[in-house]
């Protein structure tokens, strides 16, 4: 099934297609030329994002970045190739696989809508791959750690003021530090937060309201599960069908596929391939 986001563009490329087969088979033209992507970028934010969307500054900052490449150029002008060239630009600028794609979709999106709104006809994001992105961080703060004195303030403890972000970032650290915490930061937090939460049995959409995700498939990364936890799964299941505790759990396939070697093997040995 579809998440919200993917059904809206998907609606939003179906009504393209009606409309587009409406206007071939009657003669009509409805795409209004010479429109710059500086323009669409404008009527996007303005028009687009800040109604549907409430995560529309990001949007934002992501548009930023493609007017600055894309702004002077027309949309009919915007190639797959001039948007390779825009990927090797921000990489080469040091910004992570994961932020280029994120511009990329609001760029997919831009001309998904322009479309829509009839200033073009095709949508060039569609004939350039994504970047590969690495795997997600997965660093959670454990029980142990946070037995630790682990003890780390909001605000100002003289003035009671909220501090600025570089104070903050520091505050942390020297928590961290004292409490002989490494690798850990504080966005981590938010991983175990959602962690342990999931752990408690919270479903995943509960999680999802509680950290501001518009997907659950967002929020599938913040979430961790070990063997210990598949384990104990298996036991609760296995306690609801039968009132015992499983004493082991057992890799099926491996097993499905031991069994089927061990019969081929027999097949060789006996006398039907003689």
């Amino acid at each position: 099934m579809l998440y919200a986001q993917e059904r809206e563009e998907a609606l939003l490329v179906l009504q393209s297609e009606i409309r587009n087969s409406f206007d071939v088979a009657n003669g009509v033209s409805r795409i209004k030329t010479k429109v710059k992507f500086s323009e669409l970028a404008d009527q996007y934010l303005e028009d687009y994002a800040k109604v549907n969307n409430l995560a529309w500054k990001r949007v934002q900052s992501c548009l930023k970045q493609l007017n600055g490449f894309f702004g002077k150029h027309y949309l009919q002008s915007i190639t797959p190739l001039l948007i390779e060239k825009y990927k090797q630009k921000r990489l080469s600028e040091g910004i992570m696989p994961a932020s280029v794609n994120r511009e990329m979709s609001v760029l997919k999106r831009s001309f998904n809508l322009a479309i829509t709104w009839k200033m073009t006809k095709e949508n060039p994001v569609k004939e350039v791959r994504f970047l590969r992105q690495p795997e997600p961080r997965e660093r959670i703060l454990t029980e142990e750690e946070e037995k630790s004195q682990f003890v780390f303030l909001y605000v100002d403890p003289k003035t009671g003021q909220m501090k600025h972000l570089q104070y903050f970032r520091r505050a942390f650290e020297a928590a961290c530090s004292r409490a002989k915490i490494i690798g850990l930061t504080f966005h981590d937090l938010r991983h175990t937060f959602a962690s342990r939460l999931v752990r408690s049995g919270v479903d995943l959409i509960t999680v999802k309201d509680l950290l501001g995700h518009y997907s659950v498939r967002i929020t599938e990364r913040y979430t961790h599960s070990n063997k210990e936890q598949k384990r104990k799964a298996v036991e609760l299941l296995n306690v609801q069908t039968s009132g015992k505790k499983t004493q082991k759990v057992v890799n099926l396939s491996l097993s499905r596929h031991t069994e089927e070697d061990n019969i081929r093997a027999s097949l060789r040995n006996s006398s039907v391939f003689n």
